[in-house]
C-alpha cells in the first residue's frame, strides 16, 4: 500500500514535470509571441507594439523638452531687457542671468542622474545628445517668440506664455516620467529586461558604498571636464543674453534682432542631434578617448577660430554667418566632453556633472559681467574685446581637454574590493529585484559575481521541494506503524 503511495506520488511527480515542459514550451511559445506584442506591465494584457510606445523614449523627450523650455525662458530677458532697460541694458542683464545660471546649475545633475537607469550603453550617445540637443532648442522658440510677442503686444506677455506652457509640461512630467524603470507603472516586461540586461550592476545602488570623492575631485579627466564646462557655459550664456543686443549694433529691430539670434541655434540643433550618431559610429571603429578628444579638439578649435573672424565684420548678415559656424561646431563638441561623463563612471556621472557644472558656473555669471564692462560704450570694439576673450577661453579648454581627458572608466568609478556590498532596498520599484551578491574568499581576491533570480523557477522548485518532504514524512509514518 505505501508502494502504491510513493508510485502515485511520483506520478504525480512526473506529472508536474511534464506540466513544468509543457509551460517552458509555452514560455518560448509566449516569447516568439512578443516579437509581434508587447506585455503590458499594468494591465497584463498583449498589445500589439504599434501602441507601445518605449518608455525611455518618453523620458528622453519629455527630458527635452523640459530643457528647452528653460532655456527658452533665459532668452525672455535678453530680448525684453533692449525695451525695458534700453538706456543701460548691460547693467541689468549681468546680475540677473546669473541668479538664473545659479539655479539652472541644478538641471544637468538631475538629467545626468535619470538618464543613468534609462539609457544603455549602445543607445547613450544618442539619447544623451537628444536632451542636450533640447537645452539649444530653447534659443529657437525663445528669441523669436519673445520678439514678436514684445514689438506686438507687449514685453509683460512673454512670461505669461512661457509661464503657462511650463505649467502643462509640469503635470506632464508628473504623469508620464518616472525616475527609475522599476518604478515605471505600465513599462513592459520586454523593454524593462533590456535595460536590465544592457546596464548591468552599474545602475544598482548600494546602502555602504561611500562616493570616492577625494579621487573625483583630484582626477585629471575630471579637471579637463571642468574647464570644458567652464567654456560651454560662458559661450551659451553670452549667445542667449548678448546677441540679440549685439545684432542690434546693425541697426535691426527688436523683432528682426529676436529672429535672426535664432538662426545658429538651429544649426547648432540640427549638429547637436545628428552629433549623437556621429559618435556612436565613431565608436564602432575608434576608442572612447579617440572618439571624445577628436570631437572635443575639433569642435573647440574651429569656435576660436569663428570668433576671431568675428572682430572682422562689420554687417550684420557676415556676423549672423560666423555665428553660425561657430554654433554648428561647437554642437559636434556635444558628443565629446558632454557625453563623456558616463565614460569616465556611468555610476557617478550625475556626481561628476555636478561637480563640473559647479565649477561652469562661473563661466555663466562671468560672461554676463565681462561683456557688460567692455560693451558699455555700446561700440564694435568693445565686442571685439570680448571675442578674443572668448577665443583664449576655448583654446585653452581643447588643449587641456587633448592632452588630460580620457574614455577609459576610471579606478575609482569601481566598487572597492575589500568591502561587501549590500544592496538598497528601493521601496518604489513595482518589478522584482536582480540581486547582486558579493562573494568573499579568505584565501582569494573578492569575487563580484552577479546572480539573476527567476521568481518562477524558484517557485517551482519549492513546490517539488515541499513535495518530497510530504512523500517522506508519510513514508515514515507507515513504517513506523508496521513496526508497530
Amino acid at each position: 500500500m505505501v508502494i502504491k503511495k510513493l508510485d502515485s506520488k511520483t506520478m504525480d511527480i512526473n506529472s508536474m514535470d511534464k506540466k513544468d515542459m509543457n509551460e517552458d514550451s509555452d514560455d518560448e511559445d509566449r516569447a516568439e509571441m512578443l516579437s509581434k506584442h508587447i506585455m503590458c506591465g499594468k494591465c497584463r494584457r498583449s498589445c500589439p507594439t504599434v501602441c507601445y510606445v518605449p518608455k525611455r523614449f518618453i523620458v528622453t523627450i519629455l527630458t527635452g523638452i523640459g530643457m528647452m523650455l528653460v532655456y527658452a525662458m533665459r532668452t525672455n530677458l535678453a530680448v525684453t531687457v533692449i525695451l525695458i532697460l534700453d538706456f543701460a541694458p548691460h547693467t541689468k542683464v549681468g546680475t540677473t542671468q546669473a541668479m538664473e545660471a545659479v539655479w539652472h546649475g541644478l538641471l544637468y545633475p538631475a538629467c545626468y542622474g535619470l538618464l543613468r537607469h534609462w539609457s544603455t550603453t549602445k543607445e547613450r550617445g544618442r539619447l544623451v545628445s537628444a536632451v542636450l540637443t533640447g537645452s539649444y532648442a530653447g534659443a529657437i522658440i525663445g528669441f523669436p517668440m519673445a520678439g514678436f510677442i514684445t514689438h506686438y503686444i507687449g514685453w509683460q506677455y512673454v512670461y505669461y506664455v512661457c509661464g503657462g506652457v511650463c505649467i502643462v509640461w509640469y503635470f506632464s512630467w508628473l504623469c508620464l516620467v518616472y525616475e527609475k524603470p522599476s518604478h515605471h507603472t505600465s513599462i513592459s516586461d520586454e523593454e524593462y529586461n533590456y535595460l536590465c540586461d544592457a546596464q548591468g550592476s552599474d545602475v544598482i545602488d548600494y546602502v555602504n558604498l561611500k562616493i570616492p570623492w577625494a579621487q573625483i575631485l583630484t582626477s585629471l579627466p575630471v579637471i579637463a571636464l571642468c574647464i570644458c564646462h567652464f567654456a560651454r557655459n560662458w559661450i551659451f550664456v553670452f549667445m542667449l543674453t548678448n546677441e540679440p543686443y549685439y545684432l542690434n549694433n546693425f541697426g535691426f529691430s527688436i523683432a528682426e534682432s529676436g529672429s535672426y539670434s535664432s538662426i545658429p541655434h538651429i544649426v547648432k540643433v540640427l549638429v547637436a542631434f545628428g552629433s549623437g550618431y556621429m559618435a556612436d559610429l565613431l565608436l564602432l571603429r575608434c576608442s572612447p578617448t579617440v572618439v571624445r578628444k577628436l570631437l572635443t579638439g575639433i569642435g573647440f578649435s574651429i569656435v576660436a577660430l569663428s570668433f576671431f573672424i568675428l572682430t572682422f565684420c562689420e554687417t550684420g548678415v557676415s556676423a549672423i554667418l560666423v555665428l553660425c559656424i561657430a554654433a554648428g561646431f561647437f554642437a559636434v563638441s556635444i558628443s565629446g566632453w558632454q557625453i563623456n561623463h558616463y565614460d569616465l563612471s556611468a555610476r557617478y556621472a550625475g556626481i561628476l556633472v555636478s561637480v563640473t557644472s559647479a565649477f561652469g558656473t562661473l563661466g555663466a555669471i562671468a560672461v554676463p559681467l565681462v561683456t557688460g564692462e567692455l560693451t558699455k560704450d555700446r561700440t564694435l570694439d568693445g565686442w571685439d574685446d570680448i571675442f578674443y576673450v572668448t577665443m583664449a577661453i576655448f583654446l585653452f579648454s581643447a588643449l587641456v581637454f587633448v592632452i588630460f581627458g580620457s574614455g577609459n572608466e576610471q579606478p575609482w568609478a569601481k566598487p572597492p574590493s575589500n568591502i561587501e556590498l549590500v544592496q538598497k532596498i528601493d521601496p518604489l520599484a513595482r518589478k522584482p529585484y536582480r540581486t547582486f551578491v558579493q562573494q568573499k574568499s579568505a584565501d582569494t581576491k573578492d569575487i563580484l559575481q552577479a546572480e539573476s533570480i527567476d521568481g518562477k523557477a524558484q517557485q517551482k522548485n519549492d513546490k517539488i521541494h515541499e513535495l518530497v518532504d510530504r512523500l517522506t514524512e508519510q513514508l515514515s509514518a507507515e513504517e513506523i506503524k508496521k513496526d508497530s
